[in-house]
């Protein structure tokens, strides 16, 4: 194998790393967001709920309560959602580290090897 032929798969190689590496970031700051999304919705819900126990201890009438639940219904169904679209997110942020482990750990080596004759 010539010199230029190493540097070219050595460059094509670090190519592969280095965009592996760009899209395990991006999927880390999607999960980061999917995360705090999540985090948000349980407050807010925690906050209603705590809403809805004090407007019950003060008398609520059955139409403001049954608004109450419903939408806190509404609310459990959206955490439902967030949660999973953090394990999806999670599930890519673990794939793109695989992805970039294989392209990283297999390629370098492979090159090093042929370049040295073993």
């Amino acid at each position: 194998m010539s010199t230029s032929q190493l540097a070219m798969l050595t460059g094509l190689a670090k190519d592969a790393r280095d965009q592996a590496g760009k899209v395990l970031a991006q999927e880390r700051q999607t999960e980061q967001q999917t995360t705090a999304q999540l985090q948000s919705l349980l407050s807010y819900r925690a906050e209603y709920a705590e809403r809805l126990q004090k407007a019950m201890r003060d008398g609520i009438d059955p139409a403001t309560m049954y608004n109450y639940q419903q939408f806190l219904a509404s609310l459990d169904a959206a955490l439902s959602r967030a949660r999973q679209a953090l394990a999806a997110q999670q599930a890519s942020v673990q794939q793109s580290q695989r992805t970039g482990n294989r392209n990283s750990a297999s390629s370098l080596p492979t090159i090093h090897w042929r370049r040295v004759g073993c």
